[in-house]
């Protein structure tokens, strides 16, 4: 693999790698038949749907842990900020609803 990187670049070594892997993969994925570049598609979006949902849960976890600490109202009104944006990417109309009263409950001031 080192043979690959010269050593002139040096620091950024790392990052060219990650970039030339990532442009090289995206040359096999473009000459993909229309269907296998759907499958691939599909694949993408429902990793994506994955990681939006653990970082939704995450963030609320964060929020009812920071909560029983003890943490200051902005605290808390960032942190339900923060909760009710991704509930809003999710589409969860309720969820997303139900955590904008709580960030306005925690943001009066």
């Amino acid at each position: 693999m080192k043979k690959l990187i010269p050593a002139r670049w040096g620091i950024h070594r790392d990052k060219k790698l990650i970039l030339f892997v990532f442009l090289a993969g995206c040359e096999l994925v473009s000459q993909q038949t229309p269907e296998r570049q759907a499958e691939i598609e599909k694949t993408v979006n429902a990793e994506m749907d994955t990681y939006a949902q653990m970082a939704y849960r995450r963030e609320v976890d964060k929020y009812h842990m920071i909560k029983a600490n003890g943490a200051s109202r902005v605290d808390l009104c960032v942190q339900a900020g923060l909760v009710s944006a991704l509930a809003s990417e999710s589409g969860d109309a309720d969820d997303y609803r139900s955590w904008k009263r709580v960030e306005k409950k925690h943001c009066r001031f």
